[in-house]
């Protein structure tokens, strides 16, 4: 039996009795609406194959957003997050980006890499060290880090 709760949002997982059984108890002490099967947790889409005990969490939706925001909604994926020969890029480019629009963009970045993605969360994290004065080669780098959730 799992019982995950954020703020007021709570998630039973367990057997169909187990999960009757403590949702039964918790009405009678707290005021609670039972919403049935889960399909959506914390802006998570929620997917059960009963059949393999499987859960899986997806954040689709959130990703297609965030592509669709920062003008990349039909791009060509990549099969990774940075190039090596990026690694080392302190300076190298020509001109400032928009601050506020990258420190937007790495903060959408981070929640999709903590949340589903944790692959992703070096590079996000490496990309953040340049939020001061990011420059159009930091900029296309966090295009890259998009490219590759979608």
């Amino acid at each position: 039996m799992i019982l995950a709760g954020y703020i007021d949002d709570m998630l039973i997982a367990g057997t169909l009795g187990e999960g009757k059984l403590v949702c039964d108890k918790l009405k009678r002490k707290f005021e609670m609406v039972d919403l049935g099967s889960v399909s959506h947790f914390l802006g998570l889409v929620v997917s059960v194959n009963t059949n393999a005990y499987g859960i899986s969490f997806t954040e689709e939706g959130y990703i297609d957003r965030v592509l669709e925001r920062f003008g990349i909604g039909s791009c060509k994926p990549v099969a990774t997050p940075m190039e090596k020969a990026r690694l080392g890029m302190k300076g190298g480019g020509d001109k400032l980006c928009n601050r506020t629009f990258y420190l937007k963009l790495i903060r959408s970045l981070e929640c999709i890499a903590m949340g589903t993605r944790l692959v992703s969360a070096f590079t996000v994290s490496y990309l953040g060290r340049f939020n001061a004065d990011p420059n159009d080669h930091h900029w296309l780098c966090t295009k890259r880090v998009l490219r590759y959730v979608a």
